[in-house]
């Protein structure tokens, strides 16, 4: 259930206007998918001198995507 709103919610996110919801938002249920969507990440993006802005709160995962990336 909460996987399903989550799924949802980044979807409309990705909908509005850069100035309400600025970014690209993905929704991961544990800490496994973040890894693995920072691996999917470094696949696409990982090439020599490619730099990757992570930003959100404390506790968002920005490092087990950075980990995954890695």
């Amino acid at each position: 259930e909460e996987a399903v709103a989550g799924t949802l919610l980044a979807a409309i996110r990705n909908h509005l206007p850069e100035a309400y919801a600025p970014g690209y938002h993905v929704w991961a249920a544990s800490a496994d998918e973040m890894e693995a969507l920072g691996w999917a990440l470094q696949q696409r993006l990982g090439g020599p001198g490619t730099v990757v802005k992570l930003e959100g709160q404390l506790g968002a995962g920005k490092s087990t995507i950075a980990r995954g990336f890695v």
